[in-house]
């Protein structure tokens, strides 16, 4: 029953997803030491229309800095809802999981310096966030949502790999 459902699903997002990206249906992007960061900005958070809250589905849309070149990626609703509380400028009276993420990261003597999106495999997105601790710079693998929203939260630069825009590039004018 289980992997019916999935097979549904999968078959039901599909159409939804195409609107959004314009990805070839098998898409690599790997890392490479010689890669090309370019940073970025998070532009805005979309959101379906779906009247059904379950079935929204929520795209970060990360900019190029000093550049036109746009990256969308899907993201959950709970890590779209905090970026997008984040880029309203609305103030909570607890902080936020990442606020005290970074908070503890400060509190061990740490920094983190930047957050890097690396690569894109079989239409997944890959991410770094990178800690300058007392033992030197460590990267700790995470999902893009969840680094973006931690960079947010203390500050750090985001990077992302010049060569994913390749992969999906939106223009200012709207086109992919």
């Amino acid at each position: 029953a289980v992997k019916a459902r999935l097979h549904q699903a999968r078959a039901a997002l599909a159409p939804r997803l195409v609107q959004f990206t314009a990805l070839p249906e098998v898409c690599t992007v790997t890392a490479t030491e010689a890669a090309e960061w370019v940073e970025v900005v998070v532009s805005e958070i979309r959101r379906t229309s779906d009247e059904d809250l379950l079935q929204r589905k929520h795209v970060m849309v990360l900019a190029e800095r000093g550049g036109d070149r746009r990256l969308p990626i899907w993201i959950g609703p709970a890590e779209a809802t905090v970026l997008a509380l984040v880029l309203e400028s609305v103030e909570t009276p607890r902080p936020f999981p990442y606020k005290l993420a970074a908070g503890l990261v400060e509190a061990a003597g740490s920094q983190i310096t930047e957050v890097k999106i690396t690569r894109l495999l079989d239409s997944v997105f890959y991410a770094c966030v990178v800690v300058q601790g007392p033992g030197g710079p460590r990267e700790v693998d995470a999902r893009p949502s969840d680094a973006v929203n931690l960079a947010v939260a203390s500050g750090a630069p985001i990077r992302l790999n010049s060569e994913l825009f390749s992969a999906a590039v939106v223009h200012d004018d709207g086109e992919k």
